[in-house]
């Protein structure tokens, strides 16, 4: 009996439980966010809250899915301290990219995200990093900008 307690408490924190909980957490939050979206049309599939609406149900949908198979499994896989800390880094680096965006303008804030993440991740090949990251910001600038024009935010420096 006591094992099987032990067991119940290690799978809390189990990496699937982890991911169920915080895609639980941000689905709430795009719900509360939809909320807040004026609706501007009176079609419901032609307002503007229609498409982060449907992201929250599928984040909720693949969050509820998760968590159930975490409740059910028997071998737990267990998330290091490193990989925690690196989820910390990376949590704190996307928002400084969000409140850096404003200051320093969509492309150097972007490139600067990407390399930052991609080292994040993988220190082997940081030259081939930075040329995709490089390459990743002109393809998004052309798609936003020239094709779509989107405004982003231009910074100090332009």
């Amino acid at each position: 009996m006591k094992k099987d307690n032990r067991f119940k408490r290690q799978q809390l924190w189990d990496t699937d439980f982890i991911y169920s909980i915080f895609s639980l957490l941000l689905s709430a939050f795009i719900f509360w966010e939809v909320v807040n979206i004026p609706a501007t049309e009176e079609s419901f599939l032609a307002r503007a809250s229609f498409v982060p609406l449907l992201i929250g149900v599928g984040i909720l949908l693949c969050g509820i899915i998760i968590l159930k198979s975490a409740l059910h499994k028997k071998d737990l896989n267990f998330i290091a301290p490193k990989g925690i800390l690196l989820l910390a880094v990376f949590i704190v680096l996307t928002f400084a990219y969000i409140y850096l965006m404003d200051v320093l303008g969509f492309c150097i804030a972007t490139l600067t995200y990407l390399i930052a993440s991609m080292f994040m991740l993988s220190t082997d090949h940081m030259v081939k990093s930075a040329v995709l990251a490089v390459v990743m910001v002109a393809v998004l600038y052309f798609i936003f900008i020239d094709l779509l024009k989107i405004p982003f935010p231009s910074g100090i420096f332009l």
